[in-house]
């Protein structure tokens, strides 16, 4: 079976990470910190490899015990409506 994570995400898309706060007390106004990184692999259904995020040229070095939202970002496949043989499909992103 084809894995079904791989058809929405593919490596060397680009994804951003933002830590999850754990504490129940959170500071109102404060941004969330987010860093920009790449999808290197697809190890299985429940497991992607991505990149260490960098900073200026530097690594930023992330706790292993942290969790983090993602957000990928990719080609999108829009639909025209209209006359045509509905193959009318273009790719935006």
């Amino acid at each position: 079976m084809a894995n079904l994570l791989s058809k929405y995400i593919v490596p060397g898309r680009r994804v951003d990470l933002q830590a999850i706060e754990r504490s129940p007390i959170t500071r109102s106004g404060e941004q969330r910190k987010s860093h920009q990184s790449q999808v290197l692999d697809i190890l299985s259904e429940d497991r992607i490899e991505i990149a260490m995020p960098m900073e200026k040229g530097k690594l930023i070095l992330l706790p292993v015990d942290a969790e983090y939202d993602l957000y990928f970002y990719g080609a999108v496949f829009c639909g025209f409506a209209g006359a045509g043989d509905g193959d009318d499909l273009a790719e935006a992103g």
